[in-house]
């Protein structure tokens, strides 16, 4: 008691029942404050502390356990039954409850959770879960499907599929190993080809092709086989760039060419019409 006739005593009770209030025994310095890792609370009364006499928080544990810390235990043995701790929050309308995280068997699935009371519906879901049966872990979602599903967006500095994380240092933030299925993959390109077509664009003749492709056994401006390898692969937006450039000018060239045939097909005509 903090006040009135058992002011600083504790109550006791004799086998029968009977109960009076006695000074602490030896070791407690008042209600509840005991020494030696028990019980204490502060001298206002306001926090308790299990193993310090100077509880900082409402609830103050300091231990040297490995391991050590908090146990709820569930009593009950149906499988329907879990634990959790609540989060509540005074509001104009009372009391509301806004987080809960805990432990949960529902449906016959054994779960950690920590639910959100409150959503843009107002509604109640599963903000983490995990489920113990199969270690599915779910963000946004009581109901994962794989070893990790996400319900909504997510952002991270570098990701590995199957392989190492990309270092800092690399201008890649996404490694692969293996294939990447997709409906449709979009590349963005500072410096787009069409400025072949411009009129200022130095196009091959086909006889510097032919001796380029002769000499160097690849088109100019497309990186060798060998440095591919070297390079550990190509990047996608400049090689695409790359090829998209050869596809123009190889317009050019069939432009040019056709233009040479429709010449020839004039003078053959003009020949033929001064024989007759």
């Amino acid at each position: 008691m903090i006040t009135g006739a058992g002011a600083n005593k504790i109550m006791v009770s004799d086998g029968e029942g009977n109960a009076s209030w006695v000074t602490p025994p030896e070791g407690v310095i008042s209600p509840w404050l005991v020494e030696d890792e028990n019980i204490v609370t502060d001298p206002n009364y306001k926090n308790v502390g299990i193993g310090t006499e100077q509880p900082k928080n409402k609830l103050d544990i300091h231990h040297t356990d490995t391991p050590g810390g908090i146990s709820i235990t569930q009593m009950l043995t149906d499988e329907e039954h879990g634990s959790e701790i609540l989060f509540n929050k005074n509001t104009d309308e009372g009391i509301e409850s806004q987080f809960s995280m805990g432990h949960s068997i529902w449906d016959g699935r054994s779960s950690f959770f920590i639910w959100s009371f409150l959503d843009e519906h107002g509604k109640g879901k599963a903000e983490f879960y995990m489920d113990l049966n199969n270690g599915m872990t779910g963000l946004g979602t009581s109901w994962p499907r794989a070893r990790l599903e996400v319900d909504g967006s997510f952002r991270a500095t570098a990701i590995g599929i199957g392989t190492d994380v990309p270092s800092s240092l690399s201008t890649y933030k996404l490694n692969v190993e293996g294939g990447i299925y997709a409906r449709a993959v979009k590349v963005t390109s500072g410096n787009f080809a069409d400025y072949v077509f411009d009129d200022d664009y130095k196009l091959r003749s086909i006889p510097d092709l032919a001796t380029y492709v002769k000499e160097n056994r690849h088109l100019p401006g497309i990186p060798t086989a060998m440095e591919v390898n070297n390079d550990n692969g190509i990047e996608l937006g400049g090689f695409q760039v790359s090829l998209l450039t050869k596809i123009e000018e190889q317009a050019l060239y069939i432009i040019s060419l056709q233009r040479q045939i429709d010449e020839l097909r004039e003078l053959i005509s003009l020949q033929r019409e001064e024989k007759k």
